[in-house]
């Protein structure tokens, strides 16, 4: 304990101290109790803002031309977007200038496409509409929308709205078909579509066949075996008043431009000849000048002109369009039609399931000179080639009149000059 100075009085000193203590007591007791009572009053509760919509996508591209760079993503990711991030979609946001970052965060995002909106139930649905596609697959747009596709060759569509609808069929390969329907409500309503296969699908499937065609013939070597040859047998001739006549026939061939018919029948004779643009014959003088005669010569250059391996021959030298007269042209189909189009004509070749030639039709483009048709049969191997050993002519016009050539024996490769020609 301190001593105290004997010049301090001790009392009233500490006095002074004791009720300057009191003093301060009691003014700031009041005040915390005040405070006190203010912090146990609850503050008011500020109003929170209700969520904003998520983006759709013409928000999202005009925050892309108006924002920031930097505040683009926070945008997104407080907002969100309300669409899915399809194909489409990604083009126009690429379009209008987003970088491959936001199309990243947009495709967080957009995970899951959002439902779609409920339909009222008050409003009334129409019938089924149900769209038919020949050949089948098709693409189906219905108001310029693709729908997917048909399955067997149908789809059924329960979901479109009463008035016009505009149905699009597609199908790579072929020309696309347009219709239109009014769907009324409780009423069923059917559209058909049969597909036309595109020109450039006809050339590349022609060509297809051409080759069946070529290989079933011999190929090259069993067509160069057939360019030249001599060959007997009979033929008939029907002539257009409706008379016939049967004939022997000896024949020598070479392509393109030979040929020789020498005829023997009914104590009669006829020879006809032709290389080149050059034709003479001599014979019987009862049939000089006669329709009999007329007949002959014809039919001797029909036979020289549609041999297949001359046909093959001009095809190939591209004095032909090569297409397939219809589709599918399936390999071993029955009546598979090829065609070799020109500007002056048309001809048609009708496929056995062998691919071979069975018959040869001709129309021209101006309607004179067609109509005539070549029946091949009776297949041999010759040499290397497959050779039709029957042929029949038929010409259009009036009574039909021609010939059939049916051949008993065939040799190949025959060695024949410019005399053996001359009748």
């Amino acid at each position: 304990m301190s001593r105290l100075r004997p010049s301090e009085p001790a009392g009233p000193p500490r006095l002074s101290l004791l009720v300057m203590a009191l003093v301060i007591a009691a003014v700031c007791l009041p005040l915390d109790a005040q405070q006190r009572k203010k912090a146990s009053v609850p503050k008011p509760q500020t109003e929170t803002a209700p969520p904003r919509a998520p983006l759709t996508v013409d928000e999202v591209l005009t925050a892309i031309y108006s924002w920031p760079a930097q505040g683009l993503p926070q945008l997104l990711e407080s907002r969100g977007v309300a669409f899915p991030l399809t194909p489409e979609v990604r083009e126009r946001l690429v379009k209008g200038g987003a970088s491959e970052n936001i199309l990243r965060l947009i495709e967080r995002l957009a995970s899951a496409p959002p439902p779609p909106p409920a339909r009222p139930k008050e409003l009334p649905r129409p019938g089924l509409l149900r769209v038919v596609c020949s050949p089948p697959e098709c693409e189906i747009l219905v108001n310029w929308v693709s729908r997917g596709s048909t399955e067997s060759g149908s789809r059924v569509f329960s979901d479109l709205p009463a008035g016009p609808v505009f149905v699009d069929f597609r199908k790579e390969g072929y020309e696309g078909e347009q219709k239109t329907v009014t769907l009324q409500l409780g009423v069923a309503a059917q559209l058909e579509a049969s597909l036309k296969p595109a020109t450039s699908t006809l050339e590349r499937f022609g060509g297809e066949m051409f080759a069946r065609m070529l290989a079933a013939l011999g190929g090259e070597a069993g067509l160069s075996d057939v360019r030249s040859l001599r060959a007997s047998g009979r033929v008939t001739l029907l002539e257009p008043g409706g008379a016939s006549s049967e004939w022997n026939i000896a024949i020598r061939l070479q392509l393109p431009d030979k040929v020789l018919w020498d005829l023997k029948g009914a104590g009669l004779d006829w020879k006809v000849g032709t290389v080149g643009s050059q034709t003479a014959t001599r014979g019987s003088r009862s049939l000089r000048g006669s329709s009999k005669a007329m007949e002959l010569e014809r039919n001797t250059h029909g036979f020289l002109t549609y041999q297949m391996a001359a046909l093959v021959e001009r095809a190939r030298a591209g004095r032909f369009r090569i297409r397939a007269d219809q589709l599918p042209p399936a390999e071993g189909k029955t009546g598979a039609v090829l065609r070799l189009d020109a500007e002056v004509g048309s001809y048609s070749i009708q496929m056995g399931p062998d691919s071979l030639p069975r018959q040869l039709s001709y129309e021209s483009a101006a309607g004179a000179g067609g109509g005539w048709r070549v029946v091949y049969g009776d297949y041999r191997t010759v040499g290397r080639a497959r050779y039709p050993m029957t042929m029949a002519i038929q010409f259009a016009g009036g009574s039909p009149h021609g010939v059939e050539i049916r051949l008993t024996a065939l040799d190949p490769n025959a060695r024949l000059e410019n005399k053996d020609f001359k009748p």
